[in-house]
């Protein structure tokens, strides 16, 4: 069954090299802000981009879709699991969640930095 997964999660494997980032709105929206290390896919070119990811030697990684508020992208992964596609997500709320993600971190409710070895790390503020 594919995932649903948060915005958190993405960026963390997607940060680690587990991930794949697809944004699949229009080359516009993408160009005004995506996610970090986000690639734009368009829907259609989708399941050819994944063949060629498994062919190589990506097998494994999963493939995080996201799209404005995440209901295209839920709906191309269920089509995509169902074709007996593995290690698909959907992000959960779209690139939408992602901006409310990247303005709590703003207003200091949490951070987010890079840790010795390349490792992301995540901690929330404590009032």
């Amino acid at each position: 069954m594919f995932k649903n997964i948060s915005v958190k999660d993405a960026l963390k494997l997607a940060y680690e090299g587990k991930a794949y980032l697809y944004d699949m709105r229009e080359k516009a929206s993408y160009i005004k802000g995506h996610l970090p290390t986000a690639e734009n896919v368009p829907k259609e070119a989708v399941e050819e981009q994944i063949k060629r990811i498994r062919r190589g030697k990506n097998r494994s990684i999963l493939i995080v879709l996201y799209c404005d508020y995440g209901n295209r992208s839920m709906y191309l992964a269920k089509e995509l699991e169902e074709k007996g596609y593995e290690q698909i997500a959907s992000m959960v709320g779209g690139y939408h969640a992602y901006e409310g993600y990247v303005e709590a971190k703003k207003n200091a409710l949490w951070t987010m930095e890079w840790k010795e070895g390349g490792k992301l790390s995540f901690s929330w503020k404590r009032e």
